[in-house]
């Protein structure tokens, strides 16, 4: 699937050729929570929804989780028509995500939050941020069908008075519309956010510099980012990036991250001064009044 993000399935290739999968409750399958150790084999066996062949759990019509007290079944169209588009299923970043969210920060982190959800997919962790006590909730996109998916996953997993005092409302938002020095978010009326949500988005390194501008260019100086990132043998340095633009505390610790050892939690808040404006670039390829920098590899606010 060229369009998905490209994890290593060597392992879990291994399980299902080993007849694991025929062995697990169906409740288990469904609920999609907690591994238990294979026989002999040393090593968690997930269940079916959060770690499987892409076959058998993307292109599922439905997924079941529970979260914040709710049990959500959210639709997938991940092979719908041909589409192979990634944010019409939940990656194991959105399981990663919603965890920590729910189990790992206290009810007192989302009481009245403006909350904004980047590349929401079918909006399970926009979702989980409304029940958790958000007073705004974003749901943002750049595909228009994504947003219409994730519109009816929020209508059938949410009543509508939890709709209405959250606020939630639907977005299609481009991250290359940030590069433009003159761009300004304005839907919540200068209203600042106070966290961004952005679940398995770093898995094409191309995507990594605008996602950055982006997240730079709705930050402000208290606004917290909740980023998940499964590793992948392409990553390389990639999400090094992160470190030039943002104070990143990385995460792989906790309940959260049971049976996902290759998922991470970066909690991230905008450096402030001149970093807080650098960009990715090259020598050259600076936008006017940026000189580059070669000793970082950024380009940064030319000197008045």
């Amino acid at each position: 699937y060229p369009h998905s993000p490209p994890p290593d399935w060597s392992r879990r290739g291994v399980l299902w050729a080993l007849g694991g999968a025929a062995a697990w409750p169906v409740a288990d399958i469904l609920q999609g929570e907690g591994h238990r150790k294979a026989k002999g084999l040393g090593f968690p066996l997930q269940t079916l929804t959060d770690e499987c062949e892409i076959d058998a759990c993307i292109n599922r019509d439905k997924r079941v989780f529970n979260r914040a007290g709710r049990r959500f079944s959210l639709t997938q169209e991940f092979d719908k028509n041909g589409s192979k588009s990634t944010g019409s299923a939940v990656w194991e970043g959105d399981v990663v995500l919603t965890k920590y969210m729910d189990k790992e920060l206290p009810a007192s982190y989302w009481k009245d939050k403006t909350v904004l959800e980047l590349g929401a997919g079918i909006g399970f962790a926009g979702m989980v941020a409304a029940l958790l006590g958000a007073k705004d909730v974003v749901l943002t996109d750049g595909d228009e069908k994504v947003l219409d998916l994730a519109r009816r996953n929020v209508e059938a997993n949410l009543k509508p008075e939890e709709v209405k005092k959250s606020n939630v409302i639907y977005e299609r938002l481009k991250w290359e519309w940030a590069a433009d020095p003159a761009w300004k978010y304005e839907t919540l009326g200068g209203k600042p956010i106070d966290v961004i949500l952005a679940a398995d988005l770093s898995y094409y390194k191309e995507n990594i510099p605008p996602l950055i501008t982006m997240m730079r260019a709705l930050c402000g100086p208290n606004t917290e980012v909740l980023l998940t990132h499964t590793v992948r043998p392409t990553d390389g340095d990639s999400m090094q990036q992160f470190y030039k633009r943002f104070d990143v505390q990385k995460i792989n610790t906790g309940p959260s991250f049971d049976g996902h050892p290759e998922t991470f939690m970066y909690r991230m808040k905008a450096k402030s001064g001149a970093d807080s404006q650098a960009s990715e670039g090259t020598e050259g390829g600076c936008r006017e009044g940026y000189v580059y920098k070669k000793a970082i590899n950024l380009c940064v606010p030319a000197a008045k």
